[in-house]
């Protein structure tokens, strides 16, 4: 098994907030022998709790082992906190302190396809210190259509 992966954090755009993103490609030069531990398998999430940063390193909505492969693939997550550049424009909003996250996660392998999610989500939720919940929207698409959606909620106690 042979893979690339390229990550950054914190890419600072200003008032905009920031981004972050991990891609990764990869294949098998031999396939012969390949078991079901072997395979290249992708982190699915398929219950409401997680732990953010999900759209990094896993998929908020893709079925447990349904697109693992021993072919070649394609994987990348991207994610950008607005930082209040959207919420601090509304005055009753603005006081919540929660902030916007935009999640894309892409999956190609040449027996699954294309397979996209996209998320809204709102972070910085919480009282007071304890601002450590995060919730979000998230739509799936496999081959074009509509595959799932569903609602994620994330608990960060690193903060």
């Amino acid at each position: 098994f042979l893979s690339l992966q390229i990550m950054r954090k914190n890419i600072g755009l200003g008032l905009a907030g920031f981004l972050n993103f991990n891609a990764e490609a990869g294949f098998f030069p031999n396939r012969k022998r390949v078991f079901l531990q072997d395979f290249q398998h992708f982190n699915g999430n398929r219950i409401l709790l997680t732990r953010p940063p999900l759209a990094l390193n896993a998929f908020y909505l893709l079925p447990y082992y349904r697109f693992s492969t021993t072919d070649a693939f394609a994987r990348a997550h991207f994610e950008h906190h607005l930082e209040g550049f959207l919420l601090d424009k509304i005055p009753l909003l603005r006081k919540t302190g929660w902030q916007t996250v935009f999640s894309a996660n892409y999956l190609h392998t040449p027996d699954a396809g294309h397979y996209l999610e996209l998320a809204l989500g709102l972070e910085n939720l919480g009282w007071k210190a304890f601002r450590f919940l995060r919730l979000d929207y998230a739509v799936a698409l496999h081959r074009g259509r509509r595959f799932d959606w569903g609602l994620k909620l994330g608990v960060d106690l690193q903060q």
